[in-house]
């Protein structure tokens, strides 16, 4: 985003604000100031003043008439105006977004090709035919959305981390223990209260669960060896590459095994081009296989790939160990003292004693917890090794991010603090037209015969996000459980049964008797859904299997197509949850009515109002609304990226080729119709070279955007306490950190789709639709969507990382915390991102930086934020109502996973 200059209100400090412009327009090449004086820049000021009227937002970059079009002025005043006003822009901007909708192809290429794969007959892309009650549709996705029952604790709903003023109140969300679903029926007081059977979880069980899943849709073993052979191939380049490589640890390990007789071709290839490579290297330095200094996490990253590559082709069987020796030294790697190998073989049986060794690696590595299953991962580094870790068990995950509002998040474009949410949604996870295949696929019956469908629904990223946590190990679920699972848990159940629910309630209440919802899930479905959609019986085919005993599965309709309807419930209640009433909405009212924003009020709501609004112009001022973008104060809503709230990129602009089009004339010349703004253009540091990033994501320093491996400098305490988040910079591939990062759930990763086609991609899919244009010359990593603003006084703690409470780590709790970080941006490590906002960084000419807010200033602005807030959010009113629901106070749990009674908090008390 370029930077832009806010309106002054006096002449005076106009003129001063032109010569500015002038003075930056000098630093540009010769041909972008060819016509520039004094005198034109006064006379341009002097149109400006003319043609527009005064407003209430300040923005020239809005106002000032180009050449060629003397109403552009009134244009941008129009304009300008109604990005004040809530209604306008949303009705706007839905009408821009349908004109949009209306000239794109549903059936792209990609998505005929994923028709063939799946042997789909039909693509759905809208909810016309699908949704028969949109009023039962929103109750069933309040349901849905704070029912504790959901969650395979019996206490956990989506409602648990997004409870107060849609966010979490607690210094820290808390997921679930990491625990293994087991199908065996649980006695009835347990089984009512929504608990459902597990017991913990083994390595070796990590990697039953995955086959059980998937093995009936590839050829497991196949697929392990596609990607050892990428992953030897990547090794290969990087011992190629000249740089320092871990040869002596490399070496150690290679030699431990060989290839089996008969191995596919592509292996023997592979794996002899990293011994040759490996080789060369040794001969190179001499044999050296030391560390340099800063060196050590590279070390990890190489020494983890290469175990992930060893354990896969072991327990593919295309390599075993090179004698018993070998074999003994490998199992202390990968087994702990006390495992009872006969209990694994038992496990596995048909399985060599090597394959064993590669099941338990694999299966740490895929574990979707961090920090679960530990092993050696260098000479000097050991790590807890254990097949079993019963601490893991007795505590609920911290969560590493604190969870985003959930009021207002209808408007956005994408969704979670990277943005992987995809805006279009395909009835089973969040990865869009990415995702891997579905493997329950989505049925109607029309006109007595089965018909599979391709499920597409544009601008539904609140459906894409529901699903997500849903099945994730960390959040919601014990690990391996299916859509089919929860389905079949509440289908027949009675929505929040062990909660209450106001017989007033805005959504629910006319379902309501005594506190109790009279309906069972089933009924909602039902009811609020077409017949096509759950009428039928059993679906024809389900090439999934179940992912706990690894049986073929025959799933009823209502079962196959539980993802689409919880993702479209959810997405119907969250679409109500809009808070536009706030004192700040008010006095946008009276300005734009040409009315005092102080007559009939006292004296101290005379002073509050002009503080708010002098809040409101320093918030512009120093660069906070280049980001946050009215009306919601957001990044990355459809209104910011199709219009009409658009960053419109003039030759006017004192960091813009002179050459560049008006791309607001572009815009009115264009009948109305939406642009496409998700992909723009900013100059960076250090050499001030555009480069394309997200619109509405930005670097803003709280966390590293860069791993310790590509850090230099740090001594070992630093590197411990490094944050590196990539934002949405990230992407869809195995973490290799660390061995417990490797795939911390393939549900928040992967999504529900079958995986192998994402691993195995050439190119890890990015979650940055700029990475995914220009990888070369995109700037994204460690940017974050930008937040709406609305109700952020009762949203602590803030930013996307979260902190713990206990310690100096503690950061982001109040609105004066957020104001001394843009103002001292510094990340954990007291350093500046490489790839920090131009905006944040200090002016080398000025010695300034622009989101600095100077401490006289700060006051207004807190009370300008605080003004944001509707008080329908803080009395509980409708549409934020909500049934009663027990909030964990502490991560310990009882031996079955849940929370002890004590420890719960009511949400409503917080």
């Amino acid at each position: 985003m370029f930077f832009r200059m806010m309106m002054l209100e006096d002449v005076t400090a106009m003129k001063r604000c032109c010569v500015m412009v002038w003075v930056l327009l000098l630093c540009l090449p010769t041909a972008a100031a060819v016509a520039a004086d004094e005198p034109a820049v006064l006379k341009s000021e002097e149109l400006r003043r003319q043609q527009t009227p005064p407003s209430p937002q300040r923005k020239p970059w809005l106002m000032i008439p180009h050449g060629g079009m003397k109403s552009e002025g009134c244009e941008r005043q129009t304009l300008q105006n109604i990005e004040t006003s809530f209604e306008d822009v949303r009705k706007l901007s839905a009408e821009l977004r349908a004109g949009m909708l209306a000239r794109q192809p549903v059936l792209t290429a990609q998505r005929r090709q994923r028709m063939r794969d799946e042997r789909a007959q039909v693509i759905v892309s809208d909810l016309r035919g699908m949704v028969r009650d949109s009023q039962l549709l929103a109750a069933l996705g309040k349901a849905f959305f704070w029912d504790q029952q959901v969650g395979s604790d019996g206490q956990t709903a989506c409602a648990s981390c997004h409870f107060r003023a849609g966010a979490d109140a607690r210094p820290i969300s808390f997921g679930m223990p990491l625990r293994l679903a087991v199908s065996v029926p649980l006695d009835a007081a347990a089984a009512a209260s929504g608990l459902e059977p597990s017991c913990e979880l083994r390595a070796d069980q990590v990697l039953r669960v995955y086959e059980n899943r998937w093995g009936g849709m590839v050829n497991f073993p196949g697929q392990l060896n596609l990607l050892a052979v990428q992953g030897l191939r990547k090794l290969t380049l990087a011992a190629q590459a000249g740089g320092f490589f871990p040869v002596q640890q490399v070496r150690e390990r290679l030699v431990l095994l060989q290839l089996a007789d008969g191995v596919p071709e592509d292996v023997r290839v592979s794996w002899q081009g990293l011994v040759t490579a490996v080789s060369g290297q040794a001969a190179a330095e001499g044999g050296s296989g030391g560390v340099p200094g800063g060196a050590e996490a590279f070390a990890v990253e190489i020494l983890t790939r290469l175990q992930l590559v060893l354990d896969a082709l072991l327990c593919s069987g295309a390599v075993r160990a090179a004698d018993a020796a070998a074999a003994s030294a490998y199992a202390a790697v990968n087994l702990s003292a006390g495992t009872d190998v006969a209990e694994l073989q038992g496990r596995w049986p048909g399985l060599s004693s090597d394959q064993l060794l590669g099941v338990t690696g694999l299966g740490r590595a895929l574990a979707p917890q961090e920090g679960q299953f530990g092993r050696a991962v260098a000479d000097d580094t050991q790590l807890a090794c254990e097949q079993l870790l019963p601490a893991t068990f007795q505590r609920r995950r911290e969560l590493p991010r604190n969870a985003p509002s959930v009021i207002n998040a209808v408007f956005s474009d994408r969704l979670f603090h990277d943005g992987r949410a995809d805006s279009v949604f395909n009835g089973y996870d969040h990865l869009g037209d990415e995702a891997g295949v579905d493997g329950y696929g989505k049925w109607v019956v029309r006109n007595g015969r089965w018909c599979r469908v391709l499920v597409r629904l544009p601008d539904a990223a609140l459906a894409s996000q529901a699903t997500a946590p849903l099945l994730s190990a960390s959040e919601m679920s014990w690990f391996g459980r299916q859509y089919h699972h929860v389905a079949r848990k509440l289908l027949d159940r009675v929505p929040l049964s062990q909660q209450q629910v106001a017989g007033s309630d805005s959504h629910l209440g006319t379902l309501v008797r005594d506190g109790k919802v009279m309906l069972t899930y089933r009924q909602l479905i039902q009811r609020a859904f077409c017949d096509e959609w759950w009428c039928g019986g059993e679906v024809p085919a389900v090439a999934e299997r179940d992912a706990l005993t690894g049986q073929v599965l025959r799933l009823q309709q209502v079962e196959a197509n539980f993802s689409l309807f919880w993702g479209v419930a959810v997405m119907a209640y969250q679409q109500r949850l809009v808070s536009d009433q706030s004192e700040f909405d008010e006095l946008m009212r009276l300005r734009r009515a040409g009315e005092s924003v102080t007559a009939g009020k006292s004296p101290e709501q005379a002073a509050q109002a002009k503080a708010i609004l002098a809040g409101f112009r320093v918030f512009q001022d120093h660069a906070c609304a280049d980001c946050h973008r009215g009306p919601e104060f957001a990044g990355g809503t459809r209104a910011t990226v199709f219009g009409p709230v658009l960053e419109f990129e003039d030759p006017l602009d004192p960091l813009n080729d002179a050459g560049l089009e008006n791309q607001f004339l572009v815009f009115l010349g264009g009948g109305g119709a939406g642009r496409d703004e998700r992909i723009e253009r900013m100059l960076f540091w250090p050499d001030r070279a555009p480069r394309f990033y997200d619109s509405g994501y930005y670097n803003i320093g709280v966390t590293s955007d860069r791993p310790v491996s590509l850090q230099s400098g740090l001594t070992a305490e630093q590197q411990s306490c490094v944050r590196f988040d990539p934002g949405v910079g990230g992407v869809v591939e195995l973490d290799f950190r660390s061995e417990s990062d490797a795939l911390q759930s393939i549900a928040g990763t992967f999504g529900q789709g079958m995986p192998m086609p994402l691993l195995l991609r050439t190119s890890p899919l990015p979650f940055s639709l700029a990475r995914r244009r220009a990888e070369r010359w995109s700037v994204v990593q460690g940017a974050f969507r930008t937040p709406g603003l609305r109700n952020i006084a009762l949203t602590a703690p803030y930013f996307h990382a979260a902190f713990k409470a206990d310690g100096p780590e503690q950061k982001f709790a109040t609105l004066q915390d957020v104001l001394d970080h843009y103002e001292a941006p510094y990340n954990e490590l007291g350093r500046e991102n490489v790839d920090l906002h131009p905006a944040l960084r200090t002016d080398p000419e000025t010695g300034v930086r622009e989101t600095a807010i100077p401490a006289s200033q700060q006051a207004d602005v807190v009370r300008f934020l605080e003004s944001l807030t509707d008080p329908r959010v803080v009395r509980g009113e409708a549409p934020f109502d909500h049934p009663t629901l027990g909030i964990p106070l502490t991560n310990a749990v009882t031996p079955e996973g849940q929370t002890a009674t004590e420890d719960l908090r009511q949400a409503g008390d917080f």
